[in-house]
């Protein structure tokens, strides 16, 4: 006849074995038979249990820590940014901040998003009229790089499309 405690104690094997500790092997390796000594045996095979539980727990923690860094890696392509070059060392080295640092950058340049894609749509139209000067603003060459436009613009364009058609040079040298 199976009682409460002897089942509560086969759910407790069963789980033990699940994790590759055999219970009953251990229980019946730490105690002795003496009578008086029974219940001290007994607590301190308990407590070694559970440290021994807790010892299993770290070691499973850690084996999917590594695996879920070992399938991000294989899903990182290092050469194809500056961003998942950053994230694979800091993945590689394991250290935490330098990973924190590295999301960090990739949350501001995901909120940067939407004026990029403004930017492409505007170089796009500026592309049919003056495919040059779209060409030194998309690279940033020269004046072309700062974060302010030039002083009056509508001279520069109005300037720019009339040297264009007299075949100067350079866009650079009539955007200023």
């Amino acid at each position: 006849m199976t009682t409460p405690r002897s089942e509560e104690r086969g759910v407790v094997t069963v789980e033990c074995d699940e994790v590759g500790f055999n219970l009953e092997a251990y229980l019946h390796s730490s105690l002795t038979l003496k009578s008086s000594s029974k219940v001290l045996n007994l607590v301190s095979a308990l407590e070694r249990l559970g440290d021994l539980f807790k010892a299993k727990r770290a070691q499973i923690i850690r084996r999917l820590g590594e695996e879920q860094i070992h399938r991000a890696l294989s899903s990182l392509d290092p050469k194809r940014n500056h961003i998942s070059q950053a994230l694979a060392q800091a993945l590689t080295q394991r250290s935490a901040s330098a990973y924190a640092e590295v999301y960090r950058e990739a949350q501001r340049l995901w909120q940067l998003q939407p004026h990029w894609q403004r930017r492409q749509k505007l170089l796009e139209r500026l592309r049919e009229a003056a495919p040059d000067w779209a060409r030194a603003i998309e690279k940033r060459r020269e004046n072309h790089g700062k974060a302010q436009a030039p002083k009056e613009p509508e001279k520069a364009w109005l300037y720019r499309l009339l040297t264009q058609t007299n075949g100067a040079s350079s866009p650079s040298k009539t955007c200023r």
